[in-house]
């Protein structure tokens, strides 16, 4: 069990009154950051070694999926030039530019999975950009279930 600092000391409080509770050991959100980055960068790496980025640009919609916080991660970043320096210290790189990316971004309309698009894509066109979002998801959690 994971016992975040603010209720630590209500929680030795009824520790010390619960004899059958121990307390194992404490992790610090360093641990957890560390975790949340090695899956983003590995769900990266997939989608990038399995074809499903295009082009740089195609990185707007992973971070619009993440911005909109479906990964129940907290916040990574809050805008292009935030999701590009944490892109880089993951190490990943062909990364488009930060206006392609406020251009692109501008272009999406809603939440996903209810996308829309001002540029008016092909059918195709709007189910691959929605698709890269799951894909990420996806990747994402098959690396969070494997730590």
């Amino acid at each position: 069990m994971l016992i975040e600092d603010s209720a630590y000391e209500k929680f030795i409080g009824i520790a010390d009154i619960c004899s059958g509770v121990k307390v194992c050991s404490t992790a610090d959100c360093v641990d957890i950051k560390d975790a949340v980055d090695h899956c983003f960068a590995s769900a990266i790496v997939d989608l990038v070694d399995g074809g499903a980025l295009k082009s740089p640009s195609d990185y707007t919609y992973i971070m619009q999926y993440v911005m909109e916080d479906h990964l129940k991660c907290g916040t990574l970043f809050l805008n292009p030039a935030e999701f590009l320096s944490y892109l880089r210290l993951l190490g990943i790189g062909d990364l488009p530019s930060r206006s392609s990316l406020y251009r692109i971004a501008e272009t999406i309309m809603g939440r996903y999975p209810d996308w829309t698009f001002t540029d008016h894509p092909s059918h195709f066109e709007e189910l691959r950009r929605r698709n890269i979002a799951r894909m990420f998801q996806s990747a994402f959690s098959r690396h969070k279930r494997g730590l």
